[in-house]
């Protein structure tokens, strides 16, 4: 049972994500005045249009919605799925932030560990937030043989979500490689529709266990492939980013010889 009632949970998670959105926005503008790239905007605005297939997600994570409230109704039907209010303005925060982090590495070749260390504390943060938004809040819960339920929270899934972000974040680097200007608008729809896909990509071990008739024992094994799926994700995505500073070898002291 929630710790608060529905509604309570409702108005907090709305909060929380119309407040992240107008944060990552005014980030976005920043960005956009300041160093030219409209990219944190285009992914912003590509998080709304992702939204329309945010029942596929539920899908494939086989996540369960309770019935709506009265300040949170049911705007979008797909797949004989309703997706409620509350979910829309949380996009920009699960796609678009991670997204950015990867692009703006893969644009200014940050070191892999600086990009690790960007993202490790995202899916933590967004792990402790699917801890609250299940557990306190009562706004979703994960249904089938799920592996790896921690406080009702999966991070399996909340680790394929940033995987499905970072690829997101590194097909718009390489596909706006040649983009300027109103160009870039072309890739809104990749950008609306691909979380989607790149959630399977990441996660379809996951989902083999969640929707298959596979036995119990089974269900860990196909957990840990699918965590598997996002390391190998991240590892060949951290081969575009820059290594470790090489060592200097020491400069060998030259010797003169002396006049005899």
């Amino acid at each position: 049972m929630p710790a608060i009632s529905q509604t309570a949970g409702t108005v907090i998670g709305l909060a929380l994500g119309v407040l992240s959105a107008i944060a990552l926005t005014v980030w976005g503008v920043h960005e956009w005045r300041r160093k030219g790239r409209c990219h944190l905007l285009i992914l912003v605005a590509g998080s709304a249009i992702g939204f329309l297939t945010s029942p596929g997600l539920d899908l494939v994570a086989n996540i369960k919605l309770p019935p709506p409230v009265a300040i949170s109704p049911n705007v979008h039907r797909l797949f004989e799925l309703d997706e409620s209010l509350w979910v829309f303005p949380t996009y920009p925060l699960f796609l678009a932030l991670p997204a950015y982090l990867t692009f703006v590495a893969l644009d200014e070749q940050w070191p892999r560990r600086k990009l690790w260390i960007s993202i490790a504390p995202i899916i933590a943060s967004d792990f402790i937030g699917e801890v609250f938004l299940i557990r306190v809040a009562g706004l979703y819960r994960y249904a089938g043989q799920q592996p790896f339920l921690v406080l009702g929270a999966s991070p399996m899934w909340e680790t394929a979500m940033v995987t499905a972000s970072m690829l997101m974040g590194a097909l718009l680097y390489f596909l706006g490689r040649r983009l300027h200007g109103a160009a870039w608008l072309l890739t809104l729809p990749v950008i609306g529709s691909g979380f989607m896909g790149f959630l399977v990509v990441a996660g379809w071990p996951g989902m083999i266990a969640v929707h298959g008739e596979v036995s119990r024992p089974m269900v860990p094994v196909l957990g840990l492939a699918s965590l598997a799926c996002c390391a190998a994700i991240l590892y060949m995505i951290s081969l575009h980013l820059s290594g470790p500073e090489p060592r200097r070898a020491p400069t060998a002291k030259a010797h003169t010889a002396e006049p005899g």
